[in-house]
């Protein structure tokens, strides 16, 4: 996350219990499901996070969706 320039307090959400762990758990037929219910909390938190900054927000999104498609697809 760091080599992708994920600000901090980004990680700090992902990483709270209840949303990366996750991926954890999930059975492996289950796992892309899980993987877009976490880049569903992630992105909902952005919005949170960022209010009305679309730029901040779309460029935040793209940095996770960039992160998740090079680890889990």
């Amino acid at each position: 996350m760091k080599k992708r320039h994920i600000p901090d307090e980004e990680v700090r959400f992902a990483m709270r219990f209840g949303v990366y762990d996750l991926l954890t758990v999930i059975p492996v037929q289950h796992l892309s499901a899980g993987i877009d219910f976490v880049i569903e909390m992630i992105e909902a938190h952005l919005d949170e996070l960022y209010a009305e900054d679309m730029a901040s927000i779309n460029k935040s999104k793209q940095r996770w969706w960039s992160f998740f498609e090079q680890y889990f697809r």
